[in-house]
């Protein structure tokens, strides 16, 4: 059983502790069905997002076990979930809901790239790194925010709080499958 542990959630603008991040991220992200998403050098995980993304540190005992981003969506360009989503109407929900939080004055945020160390891992711990980031950006004057997720994971996000307007498929299993040998 994944023991329940208090998540301190700390910004990370430290070059060294955002480089640590960074392999973190890529430790994460390397041994999930999202490797697919890793892009660039072996064992950095970094992105066109992350220079105007707000990074944040998850941290039990001083060690990093979680992290996050934030990303400032000014544009509807700047979305980073809608660089893999497929379905038009998931797609097209989103735009319109940002376009329309836009017209209203509203600034709105996108979280992406949310990791959780397996020892850590449990539905306690992620709920506490999820309504943290979103507090994190609420307090960084953001009135609305984005989380991706993909369909596995959308249960959680509603049983939050939060309205799921398009999700993510899984990876595909043959990214994930060596070949087949005849």
């Amino acid at each position: 059983m994944k023991r329940k542990v208090m998540i301190t959630l700390q910004p990370i603008t430290n070059p060294q502790k955002l480089e640590e991040y960074y392999r973190f991220r890529y430790s994460i992200y390397s041994e999930s069905r999202n490797r697919i998403f890793l892009k660039g050098e072996e064992g950095i995980d970094r992105d066109g997002h992350d220079a105007r993304a707000m990074h944040f540190g998850g941290y039990v005992d001083d060690e990093l076990m979680a992290c996050d981003r934030i990303i400032p969506v000014k544009r509807v360009e700047d979305l980073y979930l809608l660089e893999d989503m497929r379905d038009e109407h998931a797609r097209n929900a989103i735009i319109n809901l940002v376009s329309s939080k836009h017209a209203q004055g509203h600034r709105v945020a996108e979280s992406s790239r949310t990791c959780l160390a397996s020892q850590h891992r449990s539905i306690s711990n992620a709920k506490q790194l999820v309504l943290a980031v979103a507090a994190c950006a609420h307090r960084a004057g953001y009135d609305e925010g984005l989380f991706g997720c993909d369909r596995s994971q959308a249960a959680f996000y509603v049983r939050l709080g939060f309205e799921v307007l398009g999700v993510l498929e899984p990876s595909p299993l043959k990214e994930l499958r060596s070949p087949s040998v005849s």
